[in-house]
């Protein structure tokens, strides 16, 4: 009889043991992975391509919106004001690159502590326009200088924010994709979110480079700012392409 009661009170433990460790249904979850992972596969790269571009937007589309936005609100004060004269949108930016950035600075410092790496490209790339910002007052041409770097940096920073969105919208991909036991798609997911966002960057690296100062029109029409602005056209294009880029490959780690 007690041996009876020991024999059943071991199925009942056994039982509960395969429950709590999943043992049971383990191997049935990684095969489904597998065979969901072969089926893609086999897709058509085509149908591949438009079905994660889909998923992408899907993420990156409200992020992006919102980011633009809410940074455009600063380009259209900007335009505003440098219709007022050189010295006032100066000291615009004084504020705004330095002050509001300098702030922005010390928040994202504090992601540090959480470990993400891509807050901190954010940081240390938030201080770097602030230096540049110091610096220019050594210039010959202080005023013109500043009223021409802030408008190449706010318009790179508004770049930015596309690129922004997609690092939000890789990080979502990948995590779902590496849950689920598929890491070739994961891996398919970072391939197309860097080349949709590159294409994007690239489109708009040709559009700067070419128009050079002319676009510098919509915030001033002092002709020596917007020399100045033609002048730092290469280098705005070029930070434009590599921004689109970066913070993707950041955010897919």
């Amino acid at each position: 009889m007690a041996a009876e009661m020991e024999e059943e009170m071991k199925k009942l433990l056994l039982i509960k043991e395969e429950e709590e460790t999943g043992r049971g249904e383990g191997p049935k979850v990684d095969g489904e992975g597998g065979e969901e992972e072969e089926e893609e596969a086999e897709q058509p790269l085509k149908e591949k391509v438009w079905r994660e571009t889909k998923k992408l937007w899907i993420v990156a589309g409200p992020t992006i919106f919102t980011r633009v936005s809410t940074f455009g609100i600063y380009i259209i004060s900007q335009a505003f004001i440098c219709h007022i004269g050189s010295t006032d949108l100066a000291a615009f930016a004084l504020v705004i690159t330095v002050l509001l950035r300098l702030a922005n600075g010390i928040l994202v410092g504090h992601g540090k502590r959480l470990g993400n790496i891509m807050l901190r490209q954010l940081n240390l790339e938030l201080w770097y326009n602030i230096v540049l910002v110091l610096l220019t007052r050594n210039l010959k041409n202080a005023k013109i200088a500043i009223d021409a770097l802030a408008i190449c940096l706010n318009i790179n920073g508004w770049e930015m924010m596309i690129s922004v969105g997609f690092l939000a919208a890789v990080g979502v991909r990948v995590s779902n994709e590496l849950g689920r036991g598929s890491p070739k798609a994961a891996k398919f997911s970072i391939l197309n979110t860097v080349i949709t966002s590159f294409a994007i960057g690239l489109v708009l690296f040709i559009i700067f480079l070419f128009l050079r100062g002319l676009f510098a029109y919509v915030f001033i029409d002092s002709s020596e700012v917007v020399a100045a602005v033609a002048d730092l056209s290469p280098l705005l294009a070029c930070s434009i392409l590599l921004n689109s880029v970066q913070p993707v490959l950041f955010g897919s780690t």
